[in-house]
């Protein structure tokens, strides 16, 4: 920015700090636990993983700290990047990251992912592809920290994999199996078939 700009306003991150530090303490800690949707959320997972609430939610969509549009809360990546560093130290990612994975395995149940022999599936692909990149980024946290959890929302998938994506439905899972050796049956043997 330019040098006679107030320090606030000179980097990109000093804004972003700014408009941050102006926040609540209640607002501080749903904007960082915000940062585990990397592909946005609807108001039903953000109050669910997060325990946010809509009032607190438009604050953050008012201070534009959070955009929001067709039914979806998301932000902008360089400031998730900022209140992804805030979850990272307050401590509470790998609990958020297990809610969110749950979720997500739910999602996939009602979207009738799991193939079944001999009946062709009624999968709902487009119920599962806004949060594709949700499902990226738990599955990038599970492979260091509950490689068995993530091995469990990939074989849930398993019919968006077949529909959508293929090959990276397989490097997702060959790697989750590698370290899972000792997994549960059931679920070892649904994941090889995915």
């Amino acid at each position: 920015g330019a040098r006679d700009a107030p320090e606030r306003q000179r980097t990109l991150r000093a804004t972003i700090e700014w408009s941050h530090d102006l926040l609540s303490e209640s607002d501080q800690s749903l904007f960082a636990s915000l940062a585990v949707f990397r592909g946005g959320c609807t108001l039903d997972a953000a109050e669910q993983i997060c325990g946010a609430d809509l009032d607190t939610l438009q604050s953050l969509v008012d201070k534009s700290l959070l955009r929001h549009n067709h039914e979806r809360f998301w932000m902008l990546e360089t400031i998730r990047e900022f209140a992804r560093e805030h979850l990272v130290a307050s401590g509470e990612e790998d609990a958020l990251r297990r809610l969110q994975t749950d979720l997500l395995i739910e999602l996939a149940d009602r979207a009738g992912m799991r193939a079944t022999v001999g009946v062709p599936g009624k999968w709902d692909v487009d119920l599962v592809a806004p949060e594709i990149d949700n499902v990226r980024a738990v599955l990038d946290w599970a492979a260091e920290h509950d490689p068995e959890r993530g091995l469990a929302l990939a074989a849930s998938l398993e019919g968006f994999w077949l529909v959508r994506e293929r090959t990276e439905g397989a490097s997702r899972l060959e790697p989750l199996l590698a370290r899972t050796p000792d997994a549960e049956p059931k679920l070892r043997a649904h994941a090889l078939r995915a």
